[in-house]
């Protein structure tokens, strides 16, 4: 077998070739045919290793694929839910402002109650309501629907709130709509 010696990569010289008997030959061509033997074995082997590899890389693919799909829905049907949170939300407002209108203030006191509870749960789940009245307008975060003069405002100051908007973990899932003072 091959062992990396030099005595194994022995050159002859003309002169060796003449001291150089058949069985002499004989035993370095049987040397030889067991080295290619062994590395005929020993490639096969590195070969079958090599495609059990690939067919796992390629299994590996196909189920990291499949999470990935896995995970994007329940990321799309998690945003369904805060926004369905949102809508509740949007409607508690309604009421909240249609109590306020009626000047129902044991009703409106309720709710203010309701509402702190609410944006207390939802700050633990990362939901949070974006301040708007009394900011200053940000293109990020607001979506300007009206533009009034008001000379005790300052300009792009938000001066009403028409819907709140809302961010989960940092990314706005609804800007608020507002309007500005110029």
């Amino acid at each position: 077998m091959l062992d990396g010696n030099s005595s194994d990569k022995k050159i002859l010289s003309d002169k060796d070739y003449e001291d150089v008997n058949i069985e002499n030959l004989y035993d370095m061509i049987k040397k030889i045919k067991s080295d290619i033997k062994y590395i005929n074995k020993n490639s096969k082997k590195t070969i079958m290793s090599i495609d059990s590899l690939k067919e796992e890389i390629y299994e590996n693919n196909e189920q990291n694929f499949k999470l990935k799909k896995e995970l994007e829905e329940k990321k799309l049907n998690e945003i369904k839910i805060y926004k369905k949170i949102i809508n509740i939300l949007d409607q508690i407002d309604n009421v909240y402002k249609f109590a306020e209108k009626v000047n129902n203030n044991e009703f409106t006191n309720n709710l203010s109650i309701i509402k702190r509870i609410i944006r207390k749960e939802m700050g633990e789940i990362e939901l949070i309501e974006i301040k708007s009245l009394g900011e200053f307008f940000n293109p990020e975060v607001h979506k300007c629907i009206g533009v009034e003069k008001d000379r005790t405002k300052e300009k792009d100051q938000i001066i009403s709130v028409i819907e709140n908007g809302y961010m989960l973990r940092g990314k706005v899932i609804r800007p608020a709509s507002v309007i500005i003072a110029r």
